[in-house]
């Protein structure tokens, strides 16, 4: 298709909430990404305490991104 022609497509909207289960790298990594694109994410591991450091970590993410959007 050239440009200017054609109809423009929208990206799906992401999901408004998800639950990710496992708090390692990927699992964090794929939360924070969510929560960036504004999802309500909760995270689940059978270990609670990576769990609690996983959702520390988004949090304090999650106040960087404001701040920089302020």
């Amino acid at each position: 298709m050239t440009a200017g022609t054609g109809s423009a497509r929208q990206a799906p909207a992401g999901p408004r909430s998800a639950i990710v289960i496992g708090t390692g790298l990927i699992g964090t990594s794929i939360a924070l990404a969510l929560r960036a694109n504004g999802s309500e994410v909760w995270l689940s591991d059978t270990d609670q305490a990576s769990a609690r450091l996983a959702a520390g970590r988004s949090e304090e993410h999650t106040s960087e991104l404001q701040s920089h959007h302020d």
